[in-house]
């Protein structure tokens, strides 16, 4: 099960990834990972022992290749990973439910773009990650404390970037954070999953910052963005 898991979040990232790229393997990568999940509730129902059931570490690897499945397919909302949670802390695992935590966090942040429970999300997001981090630190986990790090700024940031533009651009803060990410070769729906807002306010604030640049298209937008001196040329 914990190698099922392992090998579905594997293919959870490629789908991601492909996704975000405008690539058309996402569906690909989806069916590994549900294919993974699959063999991982095989192996729960047939690879025990007749007559004892699935042990605690058992149903936390059970619970993590279903939520990784769930993340492959693009299925949103952080449900999948409550179990995952519960399941590694009960385990006494702790560095596995502070990988879930930030894990359920982003999904959180991701729903709060588009939902009307917002608040709410950020601020159980906000928990976990400081949760998370605190594992992290104690566990002397770099990696899993830097990942958790990188969200936490990803959302703070955001949050906290004034109304107003840069002095002398004419775009707003929102708009200029788009087109960098934009200019990184990212789609609308991925812009929004960096930036936490729905893939229609990508395409909204794109079109605003086109019109204040006078640019026919996203790619023309960044060049003249970047000419100006507005969004720092991509690497």
């Amino acid at each position: 099960r914990a190698l099922c898991a392992l090998g579905a979040a594997a293919a959870a990232a490629r789908a991601v990834a492909a996704r975000g790229a405008g690539a058309g393997r996402a569906g690909e990568h989806a069916a590994a990972a549900a294919e993974l999940a699959s063999a991982a509730a095989v192996t729960a129902e047939k690879g025990r022992p007749r007559g004892t059931g699935i042990g605690p570490a058992g149903r936390a690897w059970l619970a993590r290749a279903r939520a990784e499945a769930a993340r492959a397919a693009g299925v949103a909302g952080p449900e999948p990973w409550d179990a995952v949670v519960d399941a590694f802390a009960a385990y006494g695992d702790g560095y596995r439910a502070a990988h879930a935590r930030w894990r359920r966090a982003g999904a959180r942040l991701e729903r709060a773009a588009g939902s009307g429970h917002g608040d709410d999300d950020r601020r159980a997001a906000a928990g976990d990650l400081a949760s998370a981090a605190a594992q992290a630190r104690r566990l002397g986990a770099r990696p899993l404390a830097d990942a958790v790090e990188a969200l936490t700024h990803r959302a703070g940031d955001l949050a906290s970037r004034p109304s107003a533009g840069p002095p002398g651009s004419p775009l707003t803060p929102r708009e200029q954070a788009v087109l960098e990410q934009v200019a990184r070769g990212l789609t609308n729906r991925a812009v929004g999953e960096q930036l936490f807002i729905s893939e229609k306010t990508v395409s909204v604030h794109l079109s605003r910052a086109m019109a204040k640049l006078d640019a026919s298209g996203r790619a023309e937008a960044v060049a003249v963005a970047v000419a100006r001196g507005l969004v720092a040329p991509p690497t």
